[in-house]
């Protein structure tokens, strides 16, 4: 795909948004948010990260009748006005005319009026009697005039393409070729001349009708993390992300049609390192469009109940939301067809960098500097900087803040920044949503920022730009202090003539679009760590964030009783108090927790960090009031009527096992082999001890394999040091189904690299060890397997180093190593109860 006049070679990347349609417009409804205030606010968002390409599937039910006609609803108008509004930012578009479901997901179904709700998906695709139907919707919409624009979508010069329907599913060959060219006859019946596509990662044994049918361009998807785990999939996912290995590549019929990426997602991670990788890989399989599917809009943001597996916002997930403008320059910037090699070689490429380990995205060039959380990397010429945007803190920007950050040059010594307040997540936002349930919180708060340009120097001046904000400050050294807005930077003593109503580029200085400020308490999130190693200093960090100022936040310690040391006489006359946190007469060590931004630390000396159950809470003062956690009670464990529990950790010799899985604990976090498996907790055949059951009638043929991995690293940070002096890997656990089978053990590091060997496991419950010094590097399965079906089932990091332990961050458990191809079809059964390293 060229454009028309320039004939350069079309690359834009965007969202699909779907807040005129379907869930998302009736949850603006119910929130009494005007859907045009709601588009206003998302599009500006998608301006400042760069966006230039826009897709969504209509659905057809919500604007059509049951002959076909379309319906000028409120659907429609909202759509209108939001094509108006993309293209007033330079937003180009693609349509997808027909997408045959109901309209109810997240919630039940509605009734709706559109023709499709007769035939549903089959039914439109394989019952002839209603392609009529939708030839006469197709040839009514484009001929629609959007009010807005007075253009018809035909004939809008921003539409880049019209895709005829949204994932089909077909069959047999001669009636999918029937039903494309039917829908392209119609959609060309309006006088429509540009490209029109099909989606061809869908219906794979029938794709010769996609290449025969007059459709100048295919469509594809990417769910290389699956979809909908429930829960916040942890570890490293580049390994996956290498490859799009499109069966039909070589075919001479479509290597000459255009290749478009309608949604992507690497859904259910929350981290920010993903997304460049994944632009990457598109460009090399060809694609000159990509939409990842989808923007969440701002007022739904803070529940993330439009689709609970995807989640991207500028305020609410801003560090996503910066790797996905990184993502978006790297697909502009990549050559068609460029190939950079295999993680880990191809982390850099294009002035962009990519890096797992610290959770980043950045874009590094003579005039962009963009990343997605702090980082040390620092610009070739800092002198030729004209735009920077990023989360955390650079060489060139310092800020303790969680919120994103724009700053760009309008002419030498004058800035326009941009500064997002703090977000807080105070739930998985991948978890099952509700609307009654805020899965991020926002704190407007004044922060320090210090700038480190040559072109501003150290003294500047600082003015707000957007309604309500009157700010006019001056630098010293660098360094101000702001809240969220937008501001006009000037160096001292230079003269300007942009102010809060000039237009640059496609925004207007003073728009600004923040969500208020929505803290309802005291937040204090911290997960104590399971066990701990006796005699080794010990970090307590959390995040903490209040709606008042936060005066103190204090660990109110008390050390184990050590039982080695037997029972201590009392002292004579002494008398145990009531209430109190400790056992009578134990005082708590208090240790002060140091802030950087929202999150804070202590370290607890070793001294204090003896054999037995170590009991802390964190006590947070503000104002009058004082709150003592894990329980939220107010006062302190000091005071005589304080109740609240303590965290817990256990402290363990140094030499003990090392626990990595434990099936009553760590059953939730499990990623399996597909995203519905489920896993009953059985009994071990200890007393009150539980077990994981793994029950298969078969492996799979194609695969020979059944896997689950489990998460461990951040459970057990405080035992990292110990972790390179285990000897073996074990697991405690038996066979469930008649005769002893192997299963392989694998341990994955930072890296993605994957260590493992088999062992056999009994019938019987018993320890089954495999030597750290067995474990070579093995192939991984890309659990759970994503979408479309022939992205690759497995990775493997090439990898000569040996397996460092304090490297590692998951266990794997593999069904069918070693298990002869003749037997796949035994059923299989396996429990499980702990996983640990000795």
């Amino acid at each position: 795909m060229r454009w028309t006049g320039s004939q350069a070679e079309v690359a834009n990347f965007g969202v699909n948004y779907t807040a005129p349609f379907a869930y998302s417009y009736r949850a603006h409804q119910r929130l009494g948010i005007p859907i045009e205030r709601a588009i206003d606010s998302d599009v500006y968002h998608f301006a400042r990260l760069g966006f230039d390409a826009y897709r969504v599937h209509i659905w057809d039910r919500e604007i059509s009748d049951a002959q076909g006609n379309l319906l000028v609803n409120e659907h429609l108008k909202a759509f209108d006005y939001l094509l108006w509004q993309l293209k007033n930012r330079g937003i180009k578009i693609v349509l997808t005319a027909l997408q045959f479901g109901d309209a109810g997901y997240p919630e039940p179904g509605v009734p709706l009026p559109g023709f499709s709700s007769k035939y549903n998906k089959r039914g439109s695709l394989e019952q002839r009697e209603s392609w009529p139907l939708q030839e006469r919707y197709l040839a009514q919409l484009m001929s629609h005039v959007n009010p807005h624009t007075g253009v018809a979508y035909k004939d809008d010069p921003d539409v880049m393409a019209v895709e005829i329907c949204n994932e089909p599913g077909h069959f047999e060959y001669q009636p999918t070729l029937d039903y494309i060219n039917t829908m392209v006859r119609a959609i060309r019946s309006t006088g429509y001349e540009k490209p029109i596509l099909y989606n061809m990662s869908h219906g794979i044994p029938v794709h010769q009708a996609y290449l025969d049918a007059d459709v100048q361009g295919g469509t594809f998807q990417w769910y290389p993390s699956n979809l909908v785990a429930g829960h916040e999939q942890r570890g490293n996912f580049l390994p996956y992300v290498d490859d799009y290995p499109i069966p039909f590549a070589a075919d001479p019929k479509f290597r000459s049609k255009a290749k478009v990426v309608y949604e992507f997602d690497a859904a259910d991670i929350g981290r920010s390192y993903i997304y460049p990788a994944i632009a990457r890989t598109f460009r090399k399989a060809g694609f000159q469009i990509a939409t990842h599917f989808a923007y969440d809009p701002l007022y739904l943001a803070p529940y993330n109940t439009e689709y609970q597996t995807h989640y991207l916002n500028l305020a609410y997930t801003p560090s996503k939301a910066i790797g996905m403008k990184v993502a978006g320059e790297a697909f502009r910037r990549i050559p068609l067809g460029k190939d950079y090699g295999r993680y880990p070689q191809d982390t850099s490429f294009a002035g962009v960098r990519i890096s797992y380990e610290n959770d980043l995205a950045e874009l590094v060039t003579e005039k962009e500097f963009y990343y997605s959380n702090t980082t040390t990397s620092r610009p070739p010429q800092v002198e030729k900087l004209e735009h920077i945007a990023g989360v955390g803190t650079s060489q060139v920007f310092e800020y303790e803040g969680t919120g994103a950050y724009f700053l760009d040059r309008l002419e030498p010594g004058t800035w326009r920044l941009e500064l997002m307040p703090d977000v807080i997540w105070v739930r998985d936002p991948f978890e099952k949503p509700s609307p009654d349930k805020q899965v991020a919180r926002i704190a407007w708060n004044a922060r320090t920022a210090r700038i480190h340009l040559p072109d501003l120097g150290a003294e500047f001046e600082v003015r707000g730009l957007n309604s309500g904000n009157a700010l006019h400050q001056s630098a010293s050294n660098g360094e101000v202090t702001l809240t969220p807005g937008a501001y006009l930077v000037t160096r001292a003593g230079k003269a300007t003539s942009w102010n809060a109503d000039s237009r640059w580029q496609n925004i207007t200085l003073k728009e600004f679009v923040a969500p208020p400020a929505s803290l309802d308490k005291t937040y204090v999130l911290h997960t104590a760590a399971a066990e701990a190693p006796e005699k080794h200093d010990l970090e307590i960090s959390a995040t903490i964030a209040s709606p008042e100022p936060v005066e103190s936040v204090q660990v109110f310690a008390y050390a184990p009783h050590d039982p080695r040391a037997g029972l201590q006489p009392k002292p004579e006359n002494a008398r145990a108090q009531p209430g109190g946190a400790g056992r009578a007469g134990a005082a708590p060590r208090i240790f002060s927790m140091h802030a950087s931004g929202l999150h804070y630390t202590a370290t607890l000396p070793s001294e204090l960090v003896t054999i037995g159950d170590l009991r802390y809470f964190i006590v947070v003062k503000t104002g009058q009031r004082t709150l003592t956690f894990p329980s939220e009670t107010k006062g302190s464990p000091l005071d005589w009527s304080f109740f609240g529990q303590p965290f817990h950790t256990q402290i363990v010799a140094a030499d003990a096992p090392v626990l990595l899985f434990d099936a009553a604990a760590d059953s939730r976090g499990i990623t399996a082999d597909h995203r519905d498996d489920t896993h009953e907790l059985v009994p071990s055949d200890r007393p009150g001890i539980r077990a994981l059951s793994i029950a298969l009638p078969n492996l799979e043929e194609e695969t020979n394999d059944y896997s689950l991995r489990f998460y461990f690293r951040e459970k057990l940070a405080a035992e990292l040091s110990q972790l390179r002096k285990a000897k073996n890997l074990v697991l405690y656990g038996r066979v469930s189904t008649g005769e002893p089978f192997p299963v392989q053990l694998a341990l994955i590091t930072r890296a993605g690299a994957v260590y493992g060997a088999t062992t056999k496991i009994e019938t019987k419950f018993a320890e089954f060890r495999v030597p750290i010094s067995a474990l070579k590097p093995v192939r991984s399965p890309n659990i759970p397997h994503g979408y479309p079906v022939f992205i690759p089932r497995w990775s493997e990091v090439f990898t000569s180093a040996p397996l460092d332990l304090s490297e590692i961050e998951s266990v794997l458990v593999s069904i069918g190593p070693d298990i002869p191809p003749e037997q796949r079809a035994k059923p299989r059964g396996l429990e499980i109860e702990r996983i640990w390293l000795e």
